[in-house]
């Protein structure tokens, strides 16, 4: 589960943060009426002090309705060139971030993409130009679009596991915020809002509370507050899933486990042999887990003497280890770690090197928020992820 935080400062002094999890950053979400669409439920977001309207998530499916599930697909189209900018933007930001890391890292692409889109909405002139220019996008109207269709695509909530986005607006009720700004972030990014006090010691707490909720209680970020703070969005992916076939925790034994720069240690692993296929490339293998909901989880084995950081050393290389290499079919043999583990990042200085310079500038673009002056002032994103016999 990934939270993404953004901080937007006012040119007078004041500032906001916004917060995104599983792994991801800011632009301000709201409210809706929930009108636009039939088959929605309550959010469980409801009951925290401020709220201003309540979100009506997408009505869950179960897990064996086909035909539901194809027909939601075919009522939201997902383009083909918004896959391929969610890809690329991916593969950019994660071989920037995994290449110069020395330790277990964990980053959701998807959840600073769905907060950096959110911000963009309410950019204009250079500082939305560069964020669609980083997002893949030419315009942020299509952007919106094509998030929203994502969204109700991916959105799960069964009894095998969940799926679930969810984004929060906490905008300081001193300043005025633009009703067309809050309605298409609650519209296609189904984000609830809230009139806060950022002075009030007590706001951090339950927007922590907020982050808390809606990611099963796995992560309980510290959140900080300025009293000069403004405008805070919070993003949460949540994801749980079982493997196909589960692992036998009857075969789940003790064995080394070789770290790239440092001595062996004993760890368990689990144990399993299936017939299926796996991918060859120049210096790694790769092979995929299925999921019991569709998805899958892939796994990539450097070959002796490489490391994982070679295998990230560009945008380029990092694609070519997910797309590319010769399918071969046989009897495969998986002996995977258990591990479970958190990470903080932060992610300004990252979105600044990719092109995003604007809206870190006191004369940052805004104006489709608040007619306030506004800048970013930070980008972070906490995460956890964890996989045992069950499942992810």
């Amino acid at each position: 589960e990934p939270h993404t935080a953004i901080g937007v400062e006012n040119t007078d002094g004041t500032s906001s943060s916004a917060a995104e999890t599983d792994p991801s950053s800011g632009g301000p979400d709201a409210p809706t009426d929930g009108s636009q669409e039939s088959g929605f439920m309550d959010s469980p977001s409801s009951g925290f002090a401020g709220q201003l309207a309540d979100i009506l998530f997408p009505k869950a499916l179960a897990y064996d309705d086909y035909d539901a599930k194809h027909q939601l697909l075919e009522s939201n189209p997902v383009d083909e060139t918004f896959i391929s900018a969610v890809d690329a933007f991916s593969y950019e930001t994660a071989s920037a971030i995994l290449s110069q890391s020395q330790d277990n890292v964990n980053y959701s692409p998807i959840s600073l993409y769905y907060a950096l889109a959110v911000a963009a909405s309410g950019a204009d002139e250079e500082t939305a130009q560069e964020l669609l220019s980083l997002l893949g996008v030419s315009d942020s109207q299509f952007l919106s679009q094509q998030c929203s269709n994502l969204y109700r695509c991916l959105y799960t909530e069964n009894e095998m596991g969940s799926l679930k986005i969810a984004n929060s607006l906490w905008m300081d009720r001193r300043y005025t915020w633009k009703d067309t700004f809050i309605q298409n972030a609650a519209d296609h990014f189904y984000s609830a809002s809230f009139s806060v006090n950022f002075s009030d010691g007590r706001t951090g707490k339950q927007m922590a509370d907020w982050i808390s909720e809606q990611t099963g209680h796995t992560l309980t970020p510290n959140l900080s507050l300025s009293r000069e703070q403004i405008l805070s969005i919070l993003n949460t992916i949540y994801f749980k899933d079982q493997w196909f076939t589960r692992f036998d925790t009857d075969k789940t034994a003790s064995a080394p486990f070789y770290p790239t720069d440092a001595a062996p240690v004993e760890w368990d692993f689990m144990n399993t042999t299936q017939y299926g296929s796996f991918v060859r490339g120049d210096t790694w293998v790769r092979a995929s887990l299925q999921l019991k909901n569709g998805g899958s989880m892939v796994f990539v084995l450097p070959d002796e003497g490489i490391s994982v950081r070679d295998l990230v050393a560009t945008p380029e290389q990092t694609a070519s280890v997910f797309q590319e290499g010769e399918t071969i079919y046989g009897t495969v043999t998986w002996s995977i770690p258990k591990f479970q583990f958190s990470t903080s990042l932060t992610l300004g200085e990252l979105v600044q090197s990719l092109g995003v310079k604007s809206a870190f500038r006191t004369d940052a673009d805004f104006s489709g928020m608040t007619d306030a002056p506004a800048y970013f002032s930070s980008i972070r994103q906490d995460t956890y992820i964890g996989i045992d016999e069950n499942g992810v």
